[in-house]
């Protein structure tokens, strides 16, 4: 069965959350209501909860937030569920008490996309301050910057709150917007400060949807990723040999087959992605959303649909293949007919030759190859066993 969309509802924030019902008139007859069944005083309600009367009238006017746990109690005096203010009201949201910047956000928040992308921005292009007061992202692709940008305006992070600076490479964001950074933390269980060591990919990820863990890969390769066009190959590295292995995992998802390894000698440990198939299908479900990773990818899976990477074994059954069509070769043209280097096409002609299943005899400065005589007219044996 596929996975469902995760949500946050507001029933699952902490109570250090301050909150604020955007709807005045539910936010009237909420508060009509809870006084109502205390007794039809204001003065009761207060002392009901442990509050002044003052601080009372100001979460009812809706000019001050409210602590969750408070909206909690008023909720039960009234009978109402957190989950029918959802329904029927924007909700301001304030990290502490000592937030200055709130949210406007609808609830339930819906865990998708572009939350995943940019979780994984964060774990690895990304720093949060101890004192959870603000993200810093540095990423030297500035269409990477500008989708991260657009994310943010969605959840409600005004311009005020976004510093955009240059740097030798690019461009990077300071983020200050404390509520929004304890949202974030709580959400993905991130740390804050120093935290190379520790960082993983939340389980709220890997419950989502597919298209949800891809957008979440692709952030992590939009991050530390790379793409090599000598190598043919793409992979991305981390200082956590547990968010090598998390990557490794939900790779499978998609059926891409990868690897890592490690530590090197900067103590990072590096996942990497090769052959045809595998890339090709990174390339589909995946992706970068990097320009330059993104051509690179591009470039190295067109290359390899052209000239597809063999195992040693496979490349040998194919020049015998080749071999029994054209009959006596060398080893130009054999590489021209297989599509590889001279060098690479020589190793296994040398190979084949020396386990008997080629002949060969020299002609000026070059060899000729060709089959043994009992073996023309007939697949060769290693041929025959493999396709079995």
């Amino acid at each position: 069965m596929d996975s469902e969309i995760q949500r946050i509802h507001l029933n699952d924030l902490p109570d250090h959350f301050y909150i604020k019902i955007l709807n005045d008139k539910l936010r009237s007859d909420i508060f009509y209501k809870a006084v109502k069944n205390c007794g039809g005083k204001q003065i009761y309600l207060a002392k009901k909860l442990g509050v002044d009367r003052r601080r009372l009238q100001k979460w009812k006017n809706g000019t001050r937030f409210m602590p969750l746990k408070f909206l909690r109690k008023i909720c039960l005096l009234t009978y109402t569920e957190l989950e029918y203010l959802e329904k029927n009201s924007i909700i301001g949201l304030k990290g502490d008490t000592y937030c200055r910047n709130c949210l406007t956000l609808k609830f339930p928040i819906q865990i998708n996309e572009e939350w995943a992308y940019f979780s994984q921005i964060i774990n690895t292009d990304g720093h949060i301050s101890s004192n959870l007061k603000m993200i810093e992202i540095a990423n030297d692709d500035i269409g990477v910057l500008e989708k991260i940008k657009t994310f943010l305006k969605s959840v409600g992070i005004t311009e005020k709150s976004i510093n955009q600076k240059k740097w030798n490479r690019g461009k990077y964001f300071k983020i200050c917007n404390r509520s929004f950074v304890r949202l974030f933390c709580y959400i993905f269980n991130i740390k804050s400060g120093r935290k190379f060591d520790v960082v993983r990919i939340s389980d709220i990820i890997k419950i989502s949807p597919k298209n949800v863990i891809a957008s979440a890969l692709q952030g992590a390769f939009d991050g530390d990723g790379f793409a090599v066009e000598r190598t043919w190959r793409i992979g991305i590295n981390s200082k956590s040999k547990n968010y090598m292995k998390d990557i490794n995992e939900l790779l499978s998802v998609f059926g891409i087959n990868s690897y890592f390894r490690g530590p090197d000698a900067r103590g990072r440990y590096i996942c990497e992605i090769t052959k045809y198939s595998n890339l090709k299908n990174f390339q589909d479900s995946i992706g970068f959303y990097n320009i330059k990773r993104r051509k690179k990818l591009g470039k190295i899976v067109s290359h390899l649909s052209k000239y597809p990477k063999y195992t040693g074994k496979e490349a040998q059954d194919i020049i015998l293949k080749k071999i029994k069509e054209h009959g006596s070769i060398d080893v130009k043209k054999i590489s021209s007919l297989i599509e590889r280097s001279k060098e690479t096409t020589n190793y296994h002609l040398i190979k084949l030759y020396n386990d008997g299943d080629l002949n060969r005899i020299k002609k000026g400065k070059k060899f000729i190859y060709s089959l043994p005589r009992n073996m023309k007219g007939v697949e060769n044996e290693r041929t025959y066993i493999a396709r079995r």
